[in-house]
């Protein structure tokens, strides 16, 4: 699992996560559930709301091995609570092994509204 650079307008946050099966049996992924941690400790679930995307419904989509995929997240600026250090990914791949991405985000809180736009194999149309 990986990241591209978090692009920023008008106080609204975007993010690509990539996906590439590494594994010799399909995977499944799922609209993802966050958890984060914030410096002091504090751990919680942050709201995910499914983003419709035209011609592109949010359902699982099979990744057969070696394959690629990618979806998005976005979130606006929300200065209301600490800032996350630690963000974990569940792709529903693999709930017992979550995907860690550390992100140097600086205003993704645990209070913030997440928008996940569905997985795709064309990284050029997550957004």
């Amino acid at each position: 699992m990986g990241h591209g650079v978090v692009d920023s307008a008008l106080g609204r946050r975007f993010l690509r996560v990539d996906a590439r099966n590494c594994t010799t049996r399909e995977v499944v992924l799922k609209q993802p559930v966050l958890t984060g941690e914030t410096a002091s400790g504090r751990r919680g679930t942050l709201r995910v709301t499914a983003t419709p995307v035209a011609g592109r419904p949010d359902e699982p989509l099979v990744l057969p091995p070696g394959g690629t995929a990618c979806a998005g997240i976005a979130w606006r600026a929300a200065p209301r609570s600490g800032r996350l250090v630690e963000l974990r990914l569940v792709t529903g791949a693999r709930e017992d092994l979550p995907d860690l991405l550390t992100l140097d985000v600086l205003d993704l809180r645990l209070d913030s509204r997440i928008d996940h736009y569905p997985w795709t194999r064309d990284p050029e149309g997550v957004f």
